[in-house]
């Protein structure tokens, strides 16, 4: 259990550095209807964050004025976003007026301003004689906690009759406490647990929502000179370019044209007694004791023998060829 109080413009100037030091949580009065802005509201707001103190903000009901539950929701919402809400600030509405159907106007008022604070459940206020006259079942079966005004003069003493209501959150267990910080009697409240259970009733800001994304492919930056211009040069070799992962070829060198070697005229010769020449074509004449090279065709005078079957002609022959 932790102790602390409700205040409104009532407290009138209050002493925080003081009032500090001696309580542990601070609901204060924000709105009432759709008129009244507390007067000491925005003094009481920020001193009590500049402090650090628990708090939370409280919006007193009015519908038997004609209010709607959405009109005062809104009206309480605009205040409250005028300087933002911030995480584990608790909130509340104080219902007290009759009215004949305040269980429904309430769990409007309280579904509105869940809604619009992601989902964070305020208090709701109530006197035991409200508890018990009224079927509160819809507004517990949506999970809203009670702050019961229950004045028993002592903060241990906590027996309270609730109806429908078979526990409660809060008790306001008297409304003339004395406080150091605080001049006059004040509503003093027992929260029926610890700091960390006090901050989950309290706003809860939206988790960010994560999303994946494609992971970047990386690539080189373009540079901001221009490219040089690399001349063409004119390709003379009909040799294909070289290719990735190929050798590429040799240059090659041009060379002179060859003339294509003649092929060797094979010629077939009858005896006869007169010398015969042959035209050949054969650039080197083979079986010579020196061979000329020459690319034109070599004229070679041949002295042809012819054999004869008859012996004295063939020793005539023989004769004539030694001499």
């Amino acid at each position: 259990m932790i102790l602390g109080n409700d205040i409104s413009e009532f407290q009138g100037q209050i002493n925080w550095p003081t009032y500090k030091e001696n309580t542990n949580f601070v609901i204060m009065k924000a709105t009432e209807g759709i008129g009244l802005i507390d007067a000491w509201f925005g003094n009481n707001r920020q001193q009590a964050r500049n402090y650090q103190l628990l708090r939370g903000f409280y919006h007193f009901a009015h519908p038997d004025l004609g209010n709607s539950a959405e009109a005062e929701a809104n009206y309480f919402c605009n205040l409250i976003d005028g300087n933002p809400i911030l995480q584990s600030e608790i909130l509340a509405l104080d219902f007290e007026v009759t009215y004949s159907d305040p269980v429904t106007w309430s769990k409007e008022w309280l579904d509105a301003v869940t809604s619009h604070y992601n989902g964070t459940k305020p208090f709701i206020y109530l006197n035991q004689a409200l508890c018990q006259d009224y079927d509160w079942t819809p507004v517990i079966n949506a999970g809203y906690a009670l702050w019961i005004a229950d004045y028993t003069g002592d903060p241990t003493v906590n027996y309270f009759n609730g109806g429908a209501w078979q526990t409660a959150a809060i008790q306001q267990w008297t409304d003339s406490q004395t406080v150091p910080g605080i001049e006059g009697g004040v509503d003093g409240d027992a929260f029926f647990g610890t700091v960390e259970q006090f901050q989950a009733y309290g706003y809860q800001p939206p988790t960010p929502k994560v999303t994946s994304s494609p992971t970047p492919v990386p690539t080189t930056p373009e540079s901001s000179a221009p490219t040089p211009t690399v001349p063409e040069v004119p390709v003379t070799s009909t040799t294909p370019l070289s290719q990735p992962n190929q050798t590429p070829p040799e240059s090659v060198v041009p060379s002179e044209p060859v003339e294509p070697e003649p092929s060797p005229t094979v010629t077939t010769t009858t005896a006869t007694s007169s010398p015969t020449y042959i035209v050949s074509t054969s650039p080197t004449v083979i079986g010579a004791t020196n061979s000329i090279p020459s690319s034109k065709p070599v004229v070679i005078k041949t002295k042809i023998v012819t054999k004869s079957r008859d012996p004295i002609a063939q020793f005539i022959q023989w004769l004539k060829s030694e001499i």
